[in-house]
């Protein structure tokens, strides 16, 4: 596997040097791949671009190890939608008629969740998306979990005991 970190500085990076200007308004803030939280998964990791604590909104990118998944899970208030960067995925939906089902996406591909619906993400290959959300980052309830875990944000994953 490639180093995502490595790889998405030298992809959004460019040249020169990287940081916020000492003359920046409030607010205003640059930052590398490098520099930002990474969150270890079962499944993989994320890469925090932005945690909702200066924004209303988060933004991460996710990697997904091929072969692995997400929980199943739903959401009281957070939405999010994920943007398929590299890699397939098979994403399972809840239908109107409480069916699981799924769809097959790829690159390009772009799903919105809204609050209440039963979803999970299944990595067909190694696979990069983009994930920006509302701000409610701990609102998860786990349906179904092929590592146990329980609702909400794991301390554990985030760095803290």
């Amino acid at each position: 596997m490639v180093d995502l970190v490595e790889y998405l500085n030298e992809l959004f990076n460019g040249e020169g040097a990287v940081g916020t200007p000492k003359d920046a308004p409030l607010g205003f803030v640059v930052r590398s791949f490098s520099n930002i939280k990474k969150v270890v998964k079962p499944w993989g990791f994320e890469l925090w671009l932005s945690d909702a604590t200066e924004t209303p909104y988060a933004l991460k990118v996710l990697y997904v190890k091929k072969g692995t998944k997400t929980s199943l899970q739903v959401h009281r208030k957070k939405a999010e939608h994920n943007t398929v960067f590299s890699g397939r995925a098979r994403f399972y939906y809840e239908d109107k008629s409480k069916e699981l089902k799924s769809v097959d996406m790829g690159p390009g591909h772009v799903v919105m969740v809204l609050p209440g619906m039963v979803h999970r993400l299944e990595a067909l290959t190694d696979l990069v998306l983009f994930e920006g959300s509302t701000s409610e980052l701990d609102d998860v309830i786990r349906l179904a979990d092929d590592y146990k875990r329980p609702d909400g944000k794991i301390a554990s994953e985030h760095g803290a005991a």
